[in-house]
């Protein structure tokens, strides 16, 4: 959001500007999503790693992969269907919503990666595997960089290409953690198996 903030003020200017501040609600709600539900599931995989539970934690991770994946179409398709309303409860200003309504139609549509990144975040670290995290958001602030230069510059694309650029970056940041979660050094594997009983999703929800 600052990269974007600075690169599309300069390029654009402050209608573009104005429209990304506008825009940051929507982001923030995919935020509070992601991190919701995968920082509730990872403290608790945490906690039964501790208590020396693999298969539990297996089965939080598990579960931190499926919620995420049914809140990133659920949110996706909920923001889709109502991206004029939306548009227009952040925008009154008619000159400017065109404007925000691109911005959010992109970031919506990139609304997975943005809630599924929040997983190797987390349970990479979990794992001991810090180092690989700081790479991961490495990756993500340089990549939305590099991309916001390109698609704002050279092939002049708009504030839709400041959304995009930001979706790309964070699309290859969450691969490439989850490419390091699923390597021969990751001590969690991918599978089926998720959380069933009330009192563990009360536990997950409390947590997170």
């Amino acid at each position: 959001i600052l990269t974007d903030g600075i690169l599309v003020g300069q390029r654009i200017g402050t209608d573009g500007l104005s429209a990304i501040s506008l825009c940051v609600p929507v982001y923030l709600v995919l935020c509070v999503v992601g991190s919701f539900l995968v920082s509730g599931t990872a403290i608790q995989a945490s906690k039964a790693i501790g208590r020396r539970q693999q298969e539990k934690s297996q089965r939080l991770y598990h579960t931190a992969i499926w919620s995420c994946l049914a809140a990133s179409c659920l949110t996706t398709a909920i923001g889709l269907a109502l991206s004029g309303p939306i548009s227009a409860l952040l925008c009154p200003d008619p000159a400017i919503r065109p404007l925000v309504r691109e911005y959010n139609f992109i970031t919506l549509i990139g609304a997975l990666p943005k809630i599924l990144i929040y997983i190797p975040f987390w349970f990479l670290r979990i794992d001991g595997r810090t180092k690989l995290v700081a790479r991961m958001m490495l990756v993500m602030g340089g990549g939305n960089i590099a991309l916001d230069l390109l698609f704002l510059y050279p092939m002049d694309m708009g504030i839709g290409g400041a959304a995009l650029a930001s979706v790309i970056a964070t699309a290859v940041a969450c691969a490439l953690g989850f490419f390091w979660l699923c390597d021969q050094n990751s001590s969690f594997h991918l599978g089926s198996s998720w959380v069933t009983t009330r009192k563990e999703w009360k536990e997950i929800a409390a947590t997170g």
